[in-house]
């Protein structure tokens, strides 16, 4: 055999082996189909993200004292004659009271589920309230709660958004805390913040059908189940009123920290006041 001919038998031959080579690899260490790594699922099937955390759940735990704090306005113009406009400064030291001594702000809607539904929540709640709808809570609250990533809600009064009226948060601006995930908003009414026939707030005097349809109202124009009542005046008639237009909780202007032995439609709030720098909540 010619050194020719002898070159070409082992050039097909090496081919062969590499040829040979490949087939074993991809035979032997291919994954197989029962192998492969599928998207975690549900019991219903419905592929769910493998490391997204559950919400944290908490036991029940029957008794709680809960501070519902009542602010009304934030300004960045320091202490003023009106005692319920809280400087920013103090707004923050108090977001960082509430970090530094494992206080939990819970929403308005984890407070309704514990006092209705006995769900649990953390045993050092507070839920922070601001009155009237007012445009701080768009400039000068909603940054800092987002940078302690804490939650708040505001009684919105409906009328004065509507008629665009200035320091209140208009139609718009209050979508835009609604979506921010840290503001929840709720009724102040939408006509009723104003003086009836007696002095007191119109809500004491206006009859039943008019409370119900003020109610129904805001209901349509904020999705919320939870009321202010405005200047905190109430009687029966209004809260029943309120009951039946199916809110669920509504608050007063009483000094007092919310528990499970009270009436759910006359709940009092601690205070804010000015210069307060540790909120009340001890």
């Amino acid at each position: 055999m010619n050194k020719r001919v002898l070159a070409v038998i082992m050039g097909v031959a090496a081919v062969a082996l590499i040829a040979l080579n490949v087939f074993l690899m991809f035979t032997l260490f291919s994954p197989k189909a029962s192998d492969a790594v599928v998207p975690a699922t549900t019991a219903n099937n419905v592929e769910t993200k493998a490391n997204e955390p559950e919400a944290p759940k908490y036991p029940y735990i029957a008794g709680l004292d809960i501070p519902v704090l009542m602010y009304h306005e934030v300004n960045d113009q320091g202490i003023t004659d009106d005692a319920n406009n809280i400087p920013v400064e103090n707004f923050e030291k108090h977001l960082q009271y509430f970090r530094d001594n494992g206080y939990t702000t819970i929403t308005m809607k984890q407070l309704d589920e514990y006092l209705n539904n006995k769900v649990g929540i953390p045993e050092k709640s507070v839920v922070l309230t601001f009155d009237d709808g007012l445009y701080s809570m768009k400039t000068l609250v909603l940054p800092l709660l987002k940078k302690y990533d804490m939650r708040a809600l505001t009684f919105v009064i409906g009328e004065y958004a509507d008629e665009r009226k200035p320091g209140h948060l208009n139609p718009e601006e209050v979508q835009e805390l609604k979506e921010s995930g840290y503001v929840e908003v709720a009724s102040h009414s939408y006509g009723l913040h104003k003086a009836g026939s007696d002095g007191q707030g119109l809500i004491t005097t206006l009859d039943r059908d008019g409370i119900i349809e003020d109610m129904k109202h805001m209901q349509d124009m904020l999705g919320t189940e939870y009321f202010c009542y405005p200047f905190g005046h109430y009687n029966d008639e209004a809260e029943s009123a309120i009951k039946e237009a199916g809110y669920h909780l509504a608050f007063t202007v009483e000094h007092g920290i919310v528990n499970e032995s009270m009436d759910y439609f006359a709940l009092p709030r601690m205070r804010v006041s000015s210069s307060m720098e540790i909120p009340p909540v001890d």
